[in-house]
């Protein structure tokens, strides 16, 4: 998937099935909504572990917006240099274009 398929990422709800070990992931954007999968937890006794991590997996499009935007103010031309925020920009890049 390219960064153009991305532009319209968002919002991601998982929705419950008749399986309690199992959630429908969508994505809801507009004139883009389709099914994303469907999320198997390996363990029927680790649902409240199973819900969280589902439900960090909902965050994602807003996490990368988030991680955009403080990318766009780390690697401002009108910042102070400084190697921590240069290290952390690289970070962020990788992780966005992997």
């Amino acid at each position: 998937m390219t960064d153009q398929n991305l532009n319209h990422l968002g919002p991601w709800k998982a929705t419950i099935t008749v399986h309690s070990d199992r959630r429908n992931l969508f994505e809801l954007h507009p004139h883009h909504e389709f099914h994303i999968g469907t999320i198997v937890s390996g363990s029927k006794s680790e649902i409240p572990r199973f819900d969280y991590y589902v439900s960090l997996i909902e965050k994602t499009p807003i996490m990368r917006e988030i991680l955009i935007q403080v990318f766009e103010k780390i690697t401002s031309p009108d910042r102070q240099p400084d190697p921590d925020f240069d290290k952390l920009a690289i970070d962020i890049q990788n992780c966005l274009s992997s």
